[in-house]
């Protein structure tokens, strides 16, 4: 499978390149978008969905990215032949030269000035708002030319200066698409040992976008709306996609109070590291923190976790939402979660399943076909009543969010006006799990049968050994050693 990269390029000829050298990456299916500095926010928040595994941007674009979403980004270096290109240019021009740039330009054009006997005055800057002042700064000294990234040679133009902007060449593109390969290869095998992530939640969304015709969703947000005021902790349970994050953004919009949401997210197998825990202190500014997967560490490391929490309760107008899969007291009885969270709370909203609010699915159908409509650019106006009935009839295991899967591919396959029966008909095919046939035969000896049942399960899990040793209650250096006997 090709790992998935967007690629942002702050000019328009750092587009054009990396489009040509895309054609060449057998390893990689890149996407590229042409995007600088703040303007990249809108287009990270759209790919986040779509499961990016990289990033690649360039200078304080990728600085700038890495403040806003917690996927891998990748930067672009400035490598010794972009400067020396830049430099070559301007060698010998009359007029005066300047440059303006992030430390890292900085650095390296001082660094290859010196050896070409160049005395380049510069100024560095840390953000996009302190370079029009540079800028000024330049012109006041007499600079007619300014050197840089994307950014200066932007404000130079709007001040009546010469921009030079030191571009990238086909070698740092080469370069960040290997490093992308790279830690693409070491971040695989251990997926199910990823460490914490905390990124920006969204703070745009509102009760009133939810749908809600069903009488037990209007009792949850009736709840939530009311919790949302009081100075506890919020649980949210419920199945798998039900939409427990969206009604979490809701919440933190109920107070209309200064401070963003933070989510942290908390994979299975995580550990919490020691750097972990200060990042979650460090986040004390914003307003609300989202905990999701808490009963997926330790009890011991969820101890740690609370202590933060009653922390942060310290401070005013601070709030804290717990999301599970789980009711908390089931997970409790079973241990896998601490009984501390009920000390700390009892604002439990349970959001029910589609199962549950069925008179709901039709509104979430309609409001699903005109979000891929203006997405694909596709003007289909509803479905016949056959796929209605069995859209209404039929089970939703992972809720809302198999529902929008669904959606998303009935509207792309849709050829006219209506979706068709015939759709369904292949979905639904398409849809079925290919399971793997049982190769085990207890007819042969022990020893051959333990071979067989790891095979059968490494085909399950698709050849990814952690999960195969934690199904079958081994370590994977068991595993390993099992898998290597006899060969």
């Amino acid at each position: 499978m090709k790992i998935k990269t967007l690629v942002i390029a702050p000019y328009s000829g750092l587009k054009e390149l990396v489009t040509q050298l895309a054609k060449e990456q057998h390893h990689l299916e890149v996407i590229v978008e042409h995007a600088d500095l703040k303007e990249a926010i809108p287009i990270i928040r759209k790919y986040e969905q779509d499961d990016i595994q990289f990033i690649v941007s360039r200078g304080g674009t990728a600085k700038l990215i890495r403040e806003y979403t917690s996927i891998p980004v990748i930067e672009i270096q400035v490598s010794g032949y972009d400067i020396l290109r830049a430099l070559m240019l301007v060698k010998d021009y009359r007029q005066q030269v300047e440059l303006i740039g992030f430390p890292n330009i900085c650095q390296g054009v001082v660094s290859v000035a010196h050896l070409l006997d160049m005395d380049i005055p510069y100024t560095t800057i840390h953000s996009q708002d302190e370079v029009d002042d540079a800028v000024q700064l330049a012109k006041n000294h007499g600079a007619q030319v300014l050197l840089g990234d994307t950014v200066t040679v932007r404000t130079a133009d709007k001040h009546g200066l010469q921009g030079m902007m030191i571009t990238s060449g086909k070698e740092s593109v080469l370069d960040a698409f290997e490093q992308v390969i790279r830690i693409n290869d070491i971040l695989v095998p251990s997926q199910n040992d990823r460490i914490i992530s905390i990124h920006t939640g969204d703070t745009t969304v509102s009760f009133g976008q939810m749908v809600a015709h069903s009488k037990i969703m209007q009792k949850t947000i009736e709840q939530a709306t009311t919790y949302a005021t009081a100075p506890k902790p919020i649980v949210i349970c419920g199945e798998k996609g039900t939409g427990k994050r969206f009604l979490a953004s809701c919440i933190h919009n109920v107070q209309e109070l200064a401070g963003g949401l933070k989510e942290v997210i908390i994979p299975q197998g995580a550990r919490l590291l020691e750097g972990e825990v200060d990042s979650l202190h460090s986040i004390q500014h914003s307003r609300t923190m989202v905990i999701k997967g808490l009963d997926n560490l330790t009890i011991k490391d969820q101890q740690v976790i609370f202590s933060v929490v009653k922390e942060r309760l310290s401070y005013p107008s601070q709030q804290v939402i717990f999301i599970f899969t789980r009711h908390p007291w089931e997970l409790i009885e079973q241990g896998t979660l601490h009984s501390d969270l009920l000390s700390l709370t009892n604002h439990i909203l349970r959001v029910p399943s589609l199962e549950e609010r069925k008179e709901d699915i039709e509104e979430y159908i309609k409001y699903f076909i005109g979000l891929y409509n203006s997405k694909f650019g596709k003007q289909v106006v509803g479905m016949r009543g056959e796929v209605m009935s069995y859209m209404l009839g039929r089970g939703w295991e992972e809720n809302i969010s198999e529902l929008k899967k669904w959606m998303k591919e009935l509207v792309l396959s849709a050829e006219g006006y209506y979706i068709e029966e015939a759709q369904l008909t292949q979905l639904d095919e398409s849809s079925q799990p290919q399971r793997v046939q049982s190769p085990i035969d207890l007819s042969k000896t022990l020893n051959e049968i333990e071979k067989d049942i790891i095979q059968y399960v490494l085909q399950e899990e698709g050849m990814n050994q952690t999960k195969v040793a934690k199904r079958l209650g081994i370590n994977r250096t068991t595993l390993w050693r099992k898998l290597n006997e006899n060969k």
